[in-house]
């Protein structure tokens, strides 16, 4: 079971709109809550994670983080907010797939890893064999560039990123799009381990109904 969530707001948008893509977005996430955001491609909940995410910055209404109001104009401020994020399109924006899977793990967390300019090798080794076990990631090595990986091994190597990162909100896009059943199971399981175990907050953007309710406290569904 998920932990109960708690009353302080973490996250709050009042009447959010970007152009055509979404209008009048209102909600309140909790601390440790998971809220699912259901629609169709083309509902505007793509655009809504990705404002959230500091892609597409919101044009109208209030964002909140913390209750201080906020404009997330990059991803980079949105990652000093606490805010990390795991995008539906993975290849294009969740890995860098010439590098190895150990870089790509650990490539959101250089800062603890490097000293003098250089990267402790043998810390990210340690970082990313940690990640490949409880993830189940199938590759050869961690050295391993992640083009060679499968689909589902290379999202869950994008939700390794993010929970190494150790956000106090995440924001996942279609978690299971285009991935084997197993993988659905162990990225899904992982999320929720996430929010049981470190009181992590989710918001997870997805078509499938079916798997919000597996996992959400709560469904928004964003239509038309």
């Amino acid at each position: 079971l998920q932990r109960p969530y708690r009353e302080n707001v973490v996250l709050e948008a009042e009447n959010l709109s970007l152009g055509h893509a979404y209008k009048n977005v209102t909600f309140q996430l909790h601390a440790g809550e998971i809220l699912g955001i259901a629609g169709v491609i083309g509902s505007g909940r793509e655009e809504l994670t990705r404002t959230l995410a500091g892609f597409a910055p919101h044009d109208s209404g209030i964002l909140r983080v913390d209750g201080q109001s906020v404009k997330l104009t990059t991803p980079a401020k949105a990652v000093d907010l606490g805010l990390g994020y795991i995008p539906r399109e993975r290849r294009v924006e969740g890995l860098v797939l010439f590098l190895p899977v150990a870089a790509n793990i650990t490539l959101a967390d250089l800062a603890t890893l490097t000293r003098n300019g250089l990267i402790n090798s043998r810390e990210e080794r340690r970082i990313a064999e940690g990640w490949v076990e409880r993830l189940r990631i199938k590759t050869p090595t961690i050295n391993t560039l992640c083009l060679n990986l499968s689909g589902g091994n290379q999202q869950k190597v994008c939700v390794a990123r993010a929970l190494e990162m150790r956000p106090k909100l995440l924001l996942v896009g279609e978690p299971t799009r285009g991935i084997d059943v197993g993988a659905k199971r162990v990225v899904l399981e992982r999320l929720i381990a996430a929010n049981r175990e470190d009181g992590t907050t989710l918001v997870v953007a997805s078509s499938e109904l079916a798997e919000l309710r597996m996992v959400c406290d709560r469904i928004a569904v964003i239509a038309e």
